[in-house]
């Protein structure tokens, strides 16, 4: 009886559960942690110092700048050496001293 019960609590329960899509999940999050300041952010800066496990002491950093809509760069050092990338719009250049390309190249496919 106690199956039964259970049962057919789970059924009724069932019918009236519905299911949230992705958007509206992520719509809920947003609203619960502010998500109309997010807009009011035009530039961000992240860096990071990362840690080579190949060789001790030997740290890697890591930069990046966006603007909203309108360009973002990013710059990898290691070993006094700086790998730059900047994008703005459809185009971009970029330098890769680990490849032997000091001097800055137009970069292909950037979109």
């Amino acid at each position: 009886m106690k199956k039964t019960l259970f049962f057919l609590t789970f059924l009724l329960s069932a019918a009236f559960v519905q299911a949230q899509s992705a958007e509206e999940i992520v719509a809920k999050h947003l609203a619960a942690t502010g998500g109309d300041n997010w807009a009011k952010i035009n530039t961000i800066k992240m860096e990071a110092i990362i840690a080579a496990e190949v060789a001790a002491g030997m740290n890697i950093r890591w930069s990046m700048t966006a603007i909203r809509d309108k360009a973002a760069r990013m710059d990898v050092s290691v070993m006094n050496m700086s790998q730059i990338s900047v994008v703005k719009g459809n185009s971009g250049w970029s330098t890769n001293p680990f490849a032997g390309k000091t001097d800055p190249e137009p970069m292909e496919n950037v979109l």
